[in-house]
């Protein structure tokens, strides 16, 4: 019995010291995937004076602050954002790590690296605001639509 034991907790040790070598395997990876140009581009933009500005509008009213108001507050936005980057980073690199495979963040770093990869990525952001600017009337039509049969059917 105890040889068996001994033998199950080796099988263990073994499939978990594999395991801990395939995570740290798909970390690095991904650590590689987050360091491409292209992502590293899209972190710019994350924290870019653009996001700066629009936290800011947010944060202080154009009427009610004065112009030096607004420079400081675009300051302590900056300063903020720069001194959570690397965590923000360290975070998509576990979070790339845990949700995909190996090969899928090979991939991923193989497209992103490519010159198609690159010019898809640059074409996002404009993509995605055109997207979303031409589905907002329509799904504002079926919200619209669905209370109401939800009214005629159900009574609420």
């Amino acid at each position: 019995m105890r040889k068996i034991k001994i033998a199950l907790a080796a099988a263990w040790l073994s499939v978990s010291a594999s395991a801990f070598a395939a995570d740290a395997d798909r970390v690095e990876a991904a650590r590689t995937y987050v360091e491409t140009p292209t992502v590293q581009k899209m972190m710019d933009g994350m924290f870019s004076p653009q996001m700066a500005n629009a936290m800011i509008t947010n944060l202080v009213s154009q009427g009610k602050s004065t112009e030096e108001q607004r420079v400081k507050a675009s300051e302590i936005v900056s300063q903020e954002l720069q001194r959570v980057r690397s965590q923000v980073l360290d975070i998509m690199v576990n979070a790339t790590a845990e949700t995909f495979t190996l090969e899928e963040i090979k991939a991923l770093t193989a497209f992103y690296g490519s010159q198609e990869g690159q010019s898809i990525a640059a074409k996002m952001q404009p993509f995605m605001a055109q997207y979303l600017q031409q589905i907002g009337p329509v799904l504002q039509q079926a919200q619209s639509s669905i209370a109401q049969r939800v009214r005629d059917e159900i009574g609420q």
